[in-house]
């Protein structure tokens, strides 16, 4: 069991993508509209691969996952809202967290689905990067 739990959570991080706000190719989001959801939104999932995480947001609570952390972190943070651009920051002890939603186009790097938003994930001195959208 222990050894099909990683490809489990692979499976579960790349069903992901279905969820949330999407665009087809041929009608994305426009800039100014994905900037103006994104500041009145509450809940978002952000992704990333290669390394795979996933944060879940709810307000200020962040659920952080990877594959190798079945069962995540749950983070408090605090959010900021600056033109297209929403943080959410705190600390998991000594390690500083940041994570970043932005407005502006991003597909996701295995499967190619388009979202209105990228993702930048600080954790301690690791950086990744991803899509995210409104849940």
């Amino acid at each position: 069991m222990k050894q099909a739990l990683p490809l489990l959570m692979l499976s579960l991080f790349a069903g992901m993508t279905a969820c949330g706000t999407q665009h087809p190719a041929d009608t994305p989001a426009t800039p100014a509209s994905a900037a103006a959801g994104l500041a009145v939104m509450q809940e978002f999932r952000a992704r990333g691969n290669e390394p795979f995480w996933a944060i879940d947001v709810e307000d200020d609570t962040l659920h952080y996952v990877t594959p190798e952390m079945d069962d995540g972190k749950t983070l408090q943070a605090r959010r900021e809202d600056r033109d297209g651009v929403v943080s959410f920051s705190g600390s998991d002890g000594a390690l500083p967290f940041t994570l970043e939603i932005r407005a502006e186009a991003c597909e996701d790097s295995m499967s190619g689905k388009r979202f209105d938003f990228s993702a930048t994930w600080r954790y301690g001195d690791e950086r990744m990067t991803g899509c995210a959208a409104g849940s």
